[in-house]
C-alpha cells in the first residue's frame, strides 16, 4: 500500500467514529425541521409555494451554506489540533510524504462532509415529498417544469453544492497549517469565509468564486419549481465545477506546500 492510500485509509478510521456517524442523521433530522418551517410558511402565503421542489430545494441552499460553515471550521480546528498537537508528527513517521498526508487529510474531510451534506439534503426532499408531492410546476393545465426535469436540475444543484463545499473543507484545512494552531485557525477560517462571501457579491468576481456555486443553483430550483422564469440549474455548471476544482487544488496544494515547510517533527 502507498503511502498517500495508506494515510487516506488512516485518516478516514480516525474520522469514521460510530459516535460521529449519528451526526449523519442528525444532520438529516434539523434540515427536515427547517423545511418544515418553510413548508408552513409556503402554507400561510408568507413565501415560496406549495410544491414538494419548491421545499427541497430552498432548504438545500440553506443546508448548503451552513455545511461549508461547519466544514471550514471543522477542517482548519481538526488540522491546526493535529499540527500542536503532535497527531502530525506521529503521523509523519509512517512511510508517508507530508505532502500525501496533507491531501489524505483534506480528502477524508471532504468525503465525510460531502456525506453530511447528502444526509442533510435528504431531510428536504423527504418533508417536500411528504408535504406537497414532488409534481411538475403548472400555471392552469399547462406544465411549466416537468417533475423529472426539476428532479434533475435539484441533483446538479446538489451536486455544485458538494464541490462547493469541498473547496470551503480545503481552504479551511490551509488555514489550519498556515496557522498551526486550531484557535487561530478558526478565525482565521471565518474571516476568509467572510471575505469570499462578500466576493461572491461582486457581479465582476462571483462566477470566480465557489461560494456561489453553493447555492445559486438551488435558488434556480427554488424558482423553478414555483413557475418562475429563471436560468436552469444546469446553465454554466460545467464552469462551476471547473472553478470549484480549481480551488480545490490550489488549496490543497498550498496546504502541502504549508506542511513542508512547518517544524512538526520536533
Amino acid at each position: 500500500m502507498s503511502g498517500f492510500w495508506w494515510a487516506v485509509r488512516a485518516e478516514w478510521l480516525r474520522l469514521a467514529r460510530p459516535a460521529r456517524a449519528l451526526a449523519l442523521p442528525a444532520a438529516a433530522g434539523l434540515a427536515a425541521l427547517y423545511a418544515w418551517g418553510l413548508s408552513a410558511a409556503a402554507d400561510s402565503g408568507v413565501l415560496g409555494a406549495k410544491s414538494g421542489f419548491y421545499v427541497a430545494a430552498a432548504a438545500s441552499s440553506g443546508v448548503a451554506m451552513t455545511c461549508a460553515l461547519v466544514g471550514a471550521l471543522f477542517a482548519s480546528a481538526t488540522v491546526g489540533s493535529d499540527l500542536s498537537h503532535g497527531v502530525a508528527r506521529s503521523a509523519l513517521t509512517r512511510p508517508v510524504s507530508r505532502g500525501a498526508w496533507m491531501t489524505a487529510r483534506i480528502a477524508t474531510l471532504c468525503a465525510s462532509l460531502c456525506a453530511l451534506l447528502i444526509c442533510a439534503s435528504v431531510g428536504p426532499l423527504l418533508v417536500g415529498a411528504a408535504r406537497y408531492g414532488l409534481t411538475g410546476a403548472f400555471e392552469g393545465d399547462y406544465q411549466i417544469a416537468s417533475a423529472g426535469f426539476l428532479a434533475g436540475q435539484w441533483a446538479i444543484a446538489l451536486a455544485l453544492s458538494l464541490a462547493g463545499l469541498c473547496c470551503a473543507v480545503a481552504l479551511g484545512g490551509l488555514m489550519g497549517c498556515l496557522f498551526g494552531r486550531a484557535g487561530a485557525a478558526v478565525v482565521a477560517a471565518a474571516v476568509c469565509g467572510a471575505a469570499l462571501a462578500a466576493l461572491s457579491r461582486w457581479p465582476r468576481a462571483e462566477r470566480l468564486v465557489p461560494l456561489t456555486y453553493l447555492t445559486s443553483a438551488h435558488d434556480r430550483v427554488a424558482q423553478l419549481s414555483q413557475g418562475i422564469s429563471a436560468p436552469h440549474a444546469g446553465d454554466g455548471a460545467m464552469t462551476g465545477i471547473l472553478v470549484c476544482l480549481v480551488w480545490l487544488a490550489a488549496a490543497s496544494a498550498l496546504a502541502a506546500l504549508a506542511l513542508r515547510r512547518r517544524d512538526v517533527l520536533t
